[in-house]
C-alpha cells in the first residue's frame, strides 16, 4: 500500500472509531445536556482531541521503543473506561434527581397518562417552547477527559496495528496522527447529528427530553457495568 493509501486508510479507521458503542454512549449523555447544535459539536471535537492527545502522547513512544502494552496494563485503561461511563451516567441521573424529576400519574379528559415530572425546579431548570434556557449549556472539560481515557485505552491496539503494517516509523506516526484527525471529524459530526433529536426534544416536548436524558443515564451506567463485567470475565479466563 502506498504511502497515500495507507494515511488515507487511517483517516477512514478514524472516522469509523467515532462510531465504536462505549464512544457513542459517552457521547450521547453529554449532548443530551447541552441543548443544542453548537455546544453538542462542541462536545463532539473536545472528545475527539482529548483521544487524539492521549493515542499520540502513549502511542508514539510504544512506536519507537516497539514495545506493547502488558495485557494486564491495557485490561486496566479498558476498565478506566467502564468506570467513567458509570461516573457519567451516574451524575447525569443525580442531577435528575436533584432537579426532582421523576414518574408521575397524571389524568386528563378522564385517561391516566404516565410521564416524567419536575417540583421545585425554577424556570432556568425547565427546557419549554418558550423558555429555553437549558439544563447544561456550559460543555467544560468533560468531554475532554472523558475522550482522553477512550485514547488511552485504544492507544495500545492501535500502536500495535500500526507496527505490523507501517512502512517507517514516520509514517506510522503520521498514521496515529491522521487517524486521530478521522476521529476528531467523526464524532464532531456524530454529536452534531445526534443533537436534532434532543434539540426537537427540549424545544417541543418536555417530557421526551426528561425521558431521553434519563434514559442516555441508565445506558451509560448499564454499559460502564457491562464493560467491567466483560473484562473481569476475561481475566479470570485467560
Amino acid at each position: 500500500m502506498s504511502g497515500l493509501g495507507f494515511w488515507l486508510l487511517g483517516l477512514a479507521m478514524g472516522l469509523r472509531h467515532a462510531l465504536d458503542p462505549d464512544h457513542l454512549v459517552a457521547v450521547s449523555v453529554m449532548v443530551a445536556e447541552t441543548g443544542s447544535f453548537r455546544p453538542a459539536a462542541r462536545v463532539g471535537a473536545l472528545w475527539g482531541i482529548g483521544h487524539t492527545l492521549t493515542l499520540l502522547i502513549l502511542g508514539v513512544p510504544l512506536l519507537l521503543l516497539r514495545m506493547q502494552l502488558p495485557q494486564k496494563v491495557q485490561a486496566g485503561l479498558e476498565g478506566l473506561v467502564g468506570i467513567a461511563l458509570i461516573a457519567l451516567g451516574g451524575a447525569t441521573l443525580w442531577r435528575l434527581w436533584r432537579r426532582r424529576i421523576h414518574l408521575h400519574w397524571h389524568e386528563h379528559d378522564g385517561k391516566r397518562h404516565l410521564h416524567f415530572h419536575a417540583h421545585g425546579a425554577t424556570p432556568h431548570d425547565l427546557p419549554t417552547a418558550h423558555h429555553h434556557e437549558h439544563p447544561q449549556r456550559s460543555t467544560g472539560w468533560r468531554p475532554l477527559l472523558i475522550g482522553m481515557v477512550h485514547g488511552l485505552a485504544g492507544s495500545g491496539a492501535a500502536a500495535v496495528m500500526v507496527m505490523t503494517t507501517a512502512p517507517s516509523l514516520l509514517a506510522g506516526i503520521v498514521y496515529l496522527a491522521v487517524f486521530g484527525i478521522g476521529s476528531i471529524v467523526g464524532m464532531t459530526a456524530t454529536a452534531f447529528a445526534l443533537s436534532l433529536p434532543v434539540w426537537l426534544a427540549q424545544q417541543r416536548f418536555e417530557r421526551v427530553y426528561w425521558t431521553l436524558l434519563a434514559t442516555t443515564g441508565v445506558v451509560s451506567v448499564a454499559f460502564g457495568f457491562y464493560l467491567l463485567w466483560e473484562l473481569g470475565y476475561l481475566l479470570m479466563t485467560a
